[in-house]
C-alpha cells in the first residue's frame, strides 16, 4: 500500500509520465482504490485522459467533479476541440467564465481553434477581446493561437 501511494505521488507530480490507456486505467483505478489520501486528484485523471485524447473517459470524470478546477476546464475544453465538438468546447469556455475561473494562455488555443472549427469570426473576436482584458495578448502561445485564427478567416 505505501509502495503504491508513493508512485501515485511520483506521477502526480509528472503526469505526462502515462503515455498509453492501459496506464491511464491502471492510475485511475488506484487512484479511485486509495480515494481518501488522494480525493482532489481527479482533474489530473482527466489531464492524462485529456492528453491521451479519450473524450468518453475525461467527460465521464470531468462530470464526476464537484467544483472543476481550472486545470480541469482546460482539460475538458481541449478534448472537446481536438474532437471537433466546438459547440460543446465554447460552451464549457463560456460556463467557466461564469463560474469565475480566468481561463489561461493553455485554454485560449483551444478556444479559438473551436471558432475556426465554427467558422465564427465574430466570436473568435470576442475571444481575442477577453485575451486582451485577461492581458495575455502578449503571450507567445495565445499570440499564435491568435495569427492561426486569423489567417484562416
Amino acid at each position: 500500500m505505501e509502495s503504491s501511494e508513493n508512485l501515485i505521488r511520483t506521477i502526480l507530480r509528472n503526469p505526462n509520465t502515462i503515455t498509453s490507456t492501459y496506464l491511464a486505467k491502471q492510475f485511475h483505478a488506484q487512484i479511485l482504490k486509495i480515494k481518501g489520501t488522494f480525493h482532489s486528484d481527479n482533474s489530473i485523471v482527466l489531464s492524462i485522459y485529456s492528453n491521451l485524447n479519450h473524450l468518453h473517459d475525461s467527460v465521464r470524470v470531468f462530470d464526476s467533479l464537484q467544483s472543476p478546477p481550472a486545470l480541469a476546464w482546460k482539460s475538458i475544453i481541449r478534448c472537446y476541440t481536438f474532437h471537433g465538438l466546438s459547440v460543446q468546447s465554447i460552451a464549457s469556455f463560456n460556463e467557466m467564465r461564469a463560474l469565475g475561473i480566468n481561463p489561461d494562455k493553455h485554454v485560449f488555443p483551444s478556444a479559438l481553434k473551436a471558432c475556426v472549427l465554427l467558422k465564427d469570426l465574430r466570436l473568435g473576436e470576442s475571444v481575442h477581446g477577453c485575451i486582451i482584458r485577461l492581458g495575455l495578448d502578449f503571450d507567445l502561445y495565445t499570440g499564435n493561437a491568435l495569427m492561426n485564427m486569423y489567417s484562416k478567416f
